[in-house]
């Protein structure tokens, strides 16, 4: 059953449904078109007010865009807007759109420049995160924008997000938080999941290990450079002695990892590197390549905002604990402790 067709089941109008869940009547209105995608936090949210699950409220988009049809047109749908944030010394603007548009409360409402906190990564499980903070009514709002670990870094750098989120092994986050430039960042643990290859739904390929993806004749969803799927896909093309230009699709990027998930899920690529929480989401099969870790990192010049100081009570809390690890990806034991280069 659709988001529209339960909604409308319940008797809840789109503005009734945005209140109770804690976003836009537009945002209501670009899921159902499918011109956004949900969150994890906002789809969690719609779930919990539906009374229903994620998977059987966006079973049918899922369904939808396998079977190649165009999405639905909502006329009152904003396609693009923007919010702001105090990050240091200045106030920051910055766009948002498709699935960012859902996380986004209305401009008159809630929290202001000075209590909004920007997030950067590409791990969905920070949205999240950011979920909870926004629902907990504690006058603070995190807003997530979808990043690979080079551009989240940059962000913190240039001073357009509090917060990076970057995953990657062990020894790869050691080398980065012992880089010059990050020795007066704080680094906190967010979670450990797998990464490794994204395969369509009920593997129809028959695909027994991650070694054979490499060997067939395979359309990718690419990342790109900068990400640590990337990274791990152009090692696994080493390995396997292929040129990049012999695989289909290498050529194209998609920015973000639910962009590679939805396109494994839809059909148009066979495989993609991607984490285990992705292939949760979109109920993909899943061959894992290596463990990982995901941290946040936060330049310590930031650690006294009281939203970023909120949001890490946040991710320290039982209740989010609870969440993310109901995931079924994420083994949260050292969740928000302090990590430490060594």
């Amino acid at each position: 059953m659709s988001l529209e067709a339960r909604r409308r089941e319940r008797g809840i109008s789109q503005r009734e449904l945005a209140l109770a869940a804690g976003l836009t009547r537009q945002a209501i209105g670009a899921i159902e078109s499918g011109r956004a995608q949900p969150s994890i936090a906002v789809a969690f949210s719609l779930a919990r007010v539906l009374d229903t699950t994620v998977e059987e409220l966006f079973a049918s988009a899922r369904e939808q865009a396998e079977a190649g049809e165009e999405p639905r047109d909502d006329p009152g749908a904003t396609p693009s807007r923007f919010a702001a944030a105090r990050v240091g010394e200045r106030i920051v603007t910055r766009a948002l759109a498709g699935e960012l548009l859902a996380t986004e409360p209305a401009q008159d409402e809630g929290p202001g420049v000075e209590s909004t906190i920007f997030v950067a990564g590409c791990d969905t499980g920070v949205g999240l995160l950011a979920g909870h903070l926004n629902l907990a009514a504690r006058g603070y709002r995190a807003i997530w924008f979808s990043a690979t670990n080079r551009t989240a870094l940059a962000d913190l750098r240039t001073g357009r997000a509090h917060v990076a989120a970057i995953h990657g092994t062990d020894e790869e986050l050691r080398r980065v938080l012992a880089a010059r430039g990050t020795a007066r960042h704080r680094a906190i643990a967010f979670a450990a999941q797998d990464e490794g290859w994204l395969i369509g739904r009920g593997n129809p390929r028959g695909f027994r290990d991650a070694a054979q993806v490499l060997r067939a004749s395979v359309t990718i969803a690419n990342r790109p450079r900068g990400s640590a799927a990337r990274a791990l896909l152009d090692a696994q093309l080493r390995a396997a002695r292929r040129e990049p230009e012999t695989v289909p699709g290498y050529a194209r990027e998609l920015d973000g990892q639910l962009d590679a998930g939805r396109a494994v899920s839809a059909g148009f690529a066979d495989a993609a590197i991607g984490l285990r929480s992705v292939a949760r989401l979109f109920d993909l099969q899943f061959l894992p390549l290596r463990a990982e870790r995901v941290v946040l990192v936060v330049p310590e010049t930031h650690l006294a905002h009281p939203g970023v100081a909120a949001l890490l009570e946040t991710l320290r809390g039982e209740a989010f604990r609870r969440d993310l690890g109901a995931l079924g990806a994420y083994d949260v034991g050292s969740t928000g402790e302090v990590v430490r280069p060594s």
